[in-house]
């Protein structure tokens, strides 16, 4: 083990530097290396440990064009650590996970998204329909493609995730640093940005979250961590908004017919929260809070573009909405401020 961790600790000393003599063969031998150590190993919280420190390692390179290659991305290595995040995911809906393995959980998310978002080159799929290895002599009878996301976002993975979203964080309350809000967040954030991958089947427990009371929760306490947003807040207040305002679009009215009041709602509870202090306070200078407020507003006017709900921002509450924030702003002399917000924000 001692002999592994050190070539394979000198490859990626040599991976970080803006040129490196590392060939593929070099990383696939260190791949070989490194499977051969975790099949003989009996113990699984030190299969979890080694997976950490490797994808770590691995996340943390620069240079990783190298991994932009059909011989590397068919390694094993890869098929391992996709197959465990998969178990993983699926043990932390039912029970606790080990520090142990909420460690490798974490790596691993940080490790894939790297890979599927900056060496996702395509090439030449070695995966039948049904995920079966391919013979060597049948890849060159394939028109498919290969890719990182290909081998990690598959529909199996989809299903597990949005299982946990749907029946665990849409309902149960973790501290706001939990692995879960970090490595969902971070998944969910993945499937925002790719746009050939089909992960229909998160929006709904997307939406479940969203009319959570969690979402809600989340800025009520952001006058509880004034600096930075927390992943629990980072999750509520802008991953499922975000993935819901650009993967919603084929449900665009059902899905704004379905929010739309009730954000609005949360508006104006958001803006009698915060608006005095934003005015006034040192709080003004407090960019994760702008930050967050923004997000909200973004997210009602993606509800707006939808026609027949434009009259809910005019009618259909206590009071107007455009008059309810004349008045605040009228109340708290925000117009003197407005060069300020600017400045900040811009």
């Amino acid at each position: 083990m001692n002999s592994l961790s050190q070539r394979h600790l000198s490859i990626l000393k040599q991976l970080r530097k803006d040129q490196t003599n590392v060939t593929i063969q070099n990383l696939i031998e260190m791949f070989n290396g490194i499977v051969s150590c975790l099949n003989a190993m009996q113990n699984r919280v030190d299969i979890f440990r080694v997976l950490s420190s490797i994808c770590n390692d691995l996340s943390s390179v620069n240079t990783l064009k190298l991994f932009d290659n059909v011989d590397l991305m068919k390694h094993e290595f890869f098929l391992i650590i996709g197959r465990i995040f998969e178990m993983l995911l699926t043990k932390a809906r039912y029970v606790l996970m080990t520090k142990e393995e909420e460690e490798c959980f974490h790596e691993i998310s940080y490790l894939i998204t790297n890979l599927c978002l900056y060496k996702n080159k395509p090439v030449k799929c070695f995966y039948t329909a049904d995920n079966e290895l391919l013979k060597m002599n049948d890849l060159n009878q394939l028109d498919d493609q290969i890719s990182y996301q290909k081998i990690f976002l598959m529909e199996t993975l989809f299903k597990k995730l949005s299982l946990i979203i749907n029946n665990d964080l849409s309902v149960n309350d973790y501290h706001s640093y939990h692995v879960k809000y970090k490595a969902l967040g971070r998944l969910i954030r993945l499937c925002t940005k790719l746009n050939d991958i089909n992960c229909h089947i998160l929006i709904d427990p997307v939406l479940n979250c969203l009319r959570s009371n969690f979402y809600l929760d989340s800025y009520q306490t952001l006058d509880l961590c004034p600096t930075i947003l927390t992943p629990k807040q980072l999750f509520f207040i802008h991953d499922c908004p975000e993935f819901i305002r650009l993967r919603g679009q084929k449900r665009q009215d059902e899905i704004s017919n379905l929010l739309c009041k009730l954000f609005i709602k949360y508006f104006v509870q958001i803006f009698e929260q915060h608006l005095s202090k934003l005015a006034y306070d040192e709080d003004i200078f407090n960019l994760a809070k702008i930050q967050a407020i923004s997000w909200h507003v973004e997210f009602l006017n993606h509800f707006a573009l939808t026609p027949k709900l434009r009259v809910h921002y005019i009618t259909g509450m206590n009071e107007h909405i455009c008059d309810m924030i004349v008045t605040k702003v009228e109340q708290y002399e925000l117009a003197t401020n407005v060069q300020i917000w600017l400045s900040i924000v811009l």
